[in-house]
This record gives C-alpha cells, structure tokens and sequence, in this order.
C-alpha cells in the first residue's frame, strides 16, 4: 500500500497532532504516529482520527482529565454531553429520529468533552440544553439552556391547537385556561373531546392535586 507520508503531516485532531506515517496496519490502515498538547505520543490509525463520531482526540489524558481532574463523569454535565451524542449518532437511541435522523449533529469541537464544558458552562439547576435554530446543529451560538416548560413548548412535535381563530403549542393553552398539560393533552388526544370543551370543561381540584403533587 503505497503511502504518502507528507500529506497528513500537521494536521490537528483535537489535542493530537500528526507528527509522521508509521506504515500501515494489519487490516491496511495507515498508522501515524501524533504528539500530544500534553507530551505525551500516541499511535493511531488515520482513519479513527478522522472519524467524527468515535475519532480519537487525545493520547489517553482527556479521559485522565475528565475521570480525576474536573471529576465531571460523575456530574450532570457529563450524562448531558453524553446525551447529546446519543440522541445525534446513535440510531437506537429512541430520539435519533429526531436529531441524527433527520441531519442534526454534533459539532467537530463538541466532540471534546472539555471543549463543550468550557463554551456552555456548568448547566443552571432545573434547565435543559435547547438548540436556538430547531434545525441547526449542537453547537456555539445555537445553544443555551431552557426550562423544560420551554423545552416543551418549542418541541417540534409539540400538538398546535386552533382555537377562536388563534394557533398556540398544547402547553400554552393550558397556561391560558389553568388545565394541567397531561389533562389537556388527554382530552383532545384520548378522549377526543372537542376543542370548545377540552379547554372551557372545569378540572376537578382532586385531580389537579394528582396530576401536580
């Protein structure tokens, strides 16, 4: 396998850089050998360098840095990085349709885990991560952190409901006529009930305490 060795010489991926072709691996990939930000050298075959889901990023001390330095593995931000991923790259994640199925991904810096922690930050209590633009990637400047009321109303599935001549998200009109989501959601959904009566039909105040304790 005839290899060019000047190529991909300098080239970055994450903390690594190439600092020269090795050779060529059992299964014919080529082999490079990159320094580290760190010190440290690795080698690595080309191609995991340049997978963008799985590529490698580090020469160990990025898993190092997250286990013991910031401990972040353990904390809520990591499940969240995580997450994102998942929901982006994996297909059986039960919402890939909804991200990675549909185009949505995860942008090259945010692969990096340090990376997407220093651009948003520790997450605030009770808010979640939401993209901006509902069609744009995980990425800075497309992301910020919501409450999950707001998650919920800018969800793209969320059921638009027509009403007096207004159109408004499910939830917002339960806001508007005091009706627990959930009661909502099952009147016009399960019970089928006509719009006029879902919303203007008084909610019992024992099942307002169930559906909210």
């Amino acid at each position: 396998m005839k290899i060019d060795r000047h190529n991909c010489i300098g080239e970055r991926f994450g903390r690594l850089v190439i600092n020269a072709v090795v050779g060529s691996g059992p299964d014919k990939h080529i082999i490079v050998e990159c320094l580290c930000d760190c010190g440290g050298k690795t080698q690595v075959p080309l191609s995991r360098l340049k997978n963008k889901n799985i590529g490698t990023k580090s020469c160990g001390c990025l898993t190092k840095i997250v286990n013991t330095t910031h401990g972040k593995r353990s904390s809520k931000m990591y499940p969240i990085w995580i997450g994102m991923k998942q929901r982006c790259t994996n297909p059986k994640n039960k919402r890939y349709s909804d991200y990675g199925g549909r185009g949505i991904t995860v942008c090259d810096s945010w692969q990096n885990f340090e990376n997407f922690l220093a651009d948003m930050g520790e997450a605030p209590e009770g808010l979640t991560i939401d993209r901006i633009n509902n069609d744009g990637d995980y990425e800075p400047g497309n992301c910020r952190w919501i409450s999950m009321k707001e998650q919920a109303r800018n969800y793209r599935h969320n059921h638009i409901l027509s009403y007096n001549g207004k159109e408004k998200p499910l939830v917002a009109w339960a806001e508007q006529y005091n009706i627990p989501y959930h009661t909502l959601k099952s009147r016009i959904n399960k019970l089928h009930w006509p719009v006029d009566k879902a919303l203007n039909t008084p909610v019992r105040e024992s099942h307002i305490n169930i559906i909210t304790n």
